[in-house]
């Protein structure tokens, strides 16, 4: 009997799709971005619009926590929406409006406190291009809107008595405690680290205001925490300076995560420097 060409044809592409569409026959493709697979999912890209809101660092303002809950001085507003065409933020009752992806504002606590109690309303109108792919009845616009809240420096998440323990010595369970003063008539607050590495609870490092910025749950500094009774606390040359230090705190589950850096010279004598060891402190809040 004469097999047909076309048989012969047909097999051979059936072949090319089982090698080149899916590696195998045998194979079972679930990759949702690939359109030959059985759970191929056409919106696998898509994210739904959102915006964030939250403070920027006062002296370093490419640092930023989104959040909700801010601190009175600078906050940021900035818009996740892909393929947006117009933007329009209302906040709060200022009658203004704003038509770019993000901007900032300056709420000054002299100027704001009564926000402290009063909650306002942040809503964002955006057109953007139509998706009736993932959304059938979609009309190009989405309205969103949260409420942002307001705290004083002194009511940040991270100020207070923390207990823990630092790098992987969970056997060794120690109490320390960020603090915040001023002095000099200073309206920024500076931030002592007391038993930072459980030396005694005199033992203290202290960050100057012009050193860190501070959110509500976050702190992060640049300059460097000085040891000023470090001959007492750890001698030299260990453990007289700190830096790259920021605290990051879960404040659902009321836990500290801190990260820094113990720097100190290679040689005090000669002042060959320097050396650096990561320090982790991990910790939860003493009610």
């Amino acid at each position: 009997m004469k097999v047909s060409k076309n048989i012969f044809s047909l097999s051979t592409v059936l072949l090319v799709l089982c090698l080149v569409g899916f590696s195998s026959c045998d194979d079972e493709c679930f990759d949702e971005r690939d359109p030959l697979c059985e759970n191929y999912d056409p919106c696998w890209d898509w994210v739904e619009p959102n915006f964030q809101m939250g403070n920027t660092g006062f002296y370093y303002d490419d640092v930023k926590e989104a959040s909700d809950t801010v601190l009175f001085g600078v906050v940021y507003f900035e818009a996740k929406v892909a393929d947006a065409l117009e933007y329009t933020w209302k906040i709060g009752t200022d009658s203004r409006t704003w038509n770019t992806s993000q901007f900032t504002l300056n709420f000054r606590k002299s100027q704001n406190a009564h926000l402290r109690d009063s909650p306002i309303l942040v809503t964002l109108i955006v057109k953007r291009a139509l998706n009736t792919k993932c959304v059938s009845d979609d009309d190009g616009i989405d309205t969103l809107s949260r409420h942002l809240h307001f705290r004083y420096d002194v009511e940040a998440a991270f100020w207070g008595d923390w207990e823990g323990y630092i790098d992987d010595e969970t056997d060794n369970i120690y109490q320390l405690r960020v603090e915040q003063y001023f002095e000099n008539g200073s309206s920024f607050p500076n931030m002592k680290i007391y038993n930072q590495y459980g030396e005694g609870e005199d033992c203290y490092h202290e960050y100057s205001s012009t050193g860190f910025d501070g959110f509500y749950r976050h702190i992060h500094a640049r300059s460097q925490g000085t040891a000023e009774n470090w001959e007492e606390c750890g001698g030299s040359p260990y453990r007289r300076w700190n830096r790259g230090f920021t605290a990051e705190v879960n404040t659902t589950e009321n836990s500290i995560v801190i990260k820094w850096f113990e720097w100190y010279y290679k040689d005090a004598g000669t002042g060959e420097c320097c050396e650096q060891i990561p320090h982790t402190f991990r910790g939860r809040l003493i009610q």
